[in-house]
């Protein structure tokens, strides 16, 4: 086919092909397997050996180089000029990156309580790149080198000449902020920490009596109205495991979902075309038969297919892997899990949607993984500084719009309108940060539904080169 190139990998393993296949889909080119002798002067990519296998290719040394360029990151090299013979081995480098194994030296100090890197720990940071779209920059050099050495043409990377994806979230942790005191009339909902809880439940008694707003986080309508007056679209995450819950953790929420209330707003969200997602409960890694309960749950209760989910408190356990494997066990098409807590920028130092690479099964999972880079608490946690947090953001978004990429935001629904006192700051910034995205026009601004069936779609129709 004319649009498409030869493959050539001298030493090829599922982890080699899986990191391949990610580049060639991630920029846009469709490509089959082939042998040296077998190219001749159509358009390649070669990888291993000596060079290019012909006069229209381009060739990635395989050497066990380390993750980061810096020639590149660096802003020295530029892929129209740079010539077929790329010397730094940046298959090795994603996988590296991808799979985690930068950080797989990480031990339990440099971990929070909640079982996360801490952002200070991780590779990236040491390494003073934070967490940038790295792998992302390495696709988008090769697959400009791509284009400038074979004659082809890449598909675009995203609809209707948009240069990047940013896909717009929303925990749903606590939308009624009285929800404690609500189960706080039957004591035994309290059990799993009665003292704490109890004295919890009468903290908000008394507040209560002097709120003159006591639905200041129900924030469902006006966000739904903010967001698709800027031809916006978001995910909400729902749990329905609260603390209560026979498999309740004391981190859980303490809404229960059941109510008429939440089933009348999904109902809402779904007439919308907003997207519906999981909030998996913080223990829910330790049974994967739980994420099968508490998907078919959400889909009883929300009417709607449940594709992803992100996990409480990021909250994927001491066992990623596995996790991940569980994920795709219980039929979940995507998850959005993996990221900082304390910082802004990508956990594994990629934004690009990707199909996390298991290695106890040495294969990719079903399950794609859309990485986030920013939740409203990595802003706002130490600071109210409006400007300073939609810069930071603003900032972010240029990055991943330089190298083609995705991202999401995190942004929990009880603070994304500045309708209450403790969420004011966080709610004019959410608001100013979607101004800010609309202000671009080089941004497809959607929910992680519609970004993933984009995904997908670009996904089967480009094929694997394996």
């Amino acid at each position: 086919m004319p649009d498409e190139l030869a493959l050539v990998v001298d030493r090829p393993s599922p982890r080699t092909t899986w990191v391949l296949d990610h580049i060639l889909r991630g920029a846009g080119f469709r490509a089959v397997p082939a042998a040296r002798s077998d190219v001749g002067d159509r358009p390649h990519l070669a990888y291993g050996g000596p060079g290019p296998a012909g006069p229209r290719g381009a060739w990635i040394r395989e050497a066990p180089d380390g993750p980061a360029w810096e020639a590149l990151l660096d802003g020295q090299l530029d892929p129209k000029s740079h010539g077929a013979r790329i010397e730094h081995d940046l298959v090795h480098a994603i996988g590296e990156l991808l799979t985690d194994a930068v950080n797989a030296g990480a031990g339990a100090e440099q971990l929070d309580e909640h079982d996360r890197l801490r952002h200070e720990a991780s590779w990236a940071a040491r390494r003073g790149r934070g967490g940038s779209p790295i792998a992302d920059a390495y696709v988008e050099f090769i697959g400009r080198v791509l284009a400038s050495t074979t004659g082809v043409t890449p598909r675009p990377r995203w609809p209707d000449g948009r240069r990047a994806c940013i896909a717009l979230s929303h925990d749903v942790d606590e939308p009624d902020r009285y929800a404690l005191l609500r189960q706080a009339v039957r004591p035994w909902r309290l059990r799993r920490a009665p003292r704490t809880l109890a004295l919890e439940a009468l903290r908000l008694a008394r507040r209560r009596l002097n709120d003159a707003d006591h639905d200041a986080y129900w924030a469902f309508p006006e966000l739904v109205e903010l967001e698709a007056s800027h031809g916006f679209k978001s995910t909400f995450f729902f749990a329905v495991t609260p603390v209560h819950a026979r498999d309740g953790a004391l981190e859980d929420v303490h809404y229960d979902i059941g109510g008429a209330r939440y089933r009348q707003a999904m109902a809402m969200l779904r007439g919308a075309g907003f997207g519906i997602g999981l909030h998996a409960s913080y223990r829910a890694y330790e049974d994967p038969t739980r994420f099968v309960r508490e998907r078919r749950r959400l889909e009883e209760l929300s009417g709607s297919e449940v594709l992803g989910l992100r996990h409480h408190y990021w909250h994927l356990g001491p066992d990623v892997a596995a996790t991940l494997r569980a994920h795709e066990a219980a039929g979940f098409r995507y998850d959005t899990s993996i990221a900082f807590n304390d910082r802004v920028g990508f956990r594994r130092s990629g934004g690009l949607p990707y199909r996390p690479f298991d290695v106890t099964s040495e294969r990719p999972l079903r399950t794609w993984q859309l990485p986030p880079f920013c939740m409203d608490g990595n802003l706002f946690y130490g600071s109210d500084d409006v400007e300073a947090a939609v810069r930071t953001v603003s900032d972010l978004v240029a990055a991943i719009a330089a190298v083609g990429g995705f991202g999401s935001i995190d942004w929990h629904s009880q603070a994304s309108i500045p309708r209450s006192v403790e969420f004011r700051s966080w709610g004019i910034g959410y608001g100013k940060i979607l101004e800010m995205l609309a202000s671009r026009g080089d941004l497809w601004v959607t929910s992680l539904e519609e970004a993933l069936g984009w995904v997908e779609r670009q996904d089967r129709e480009l094929g694997a080169a394996a």
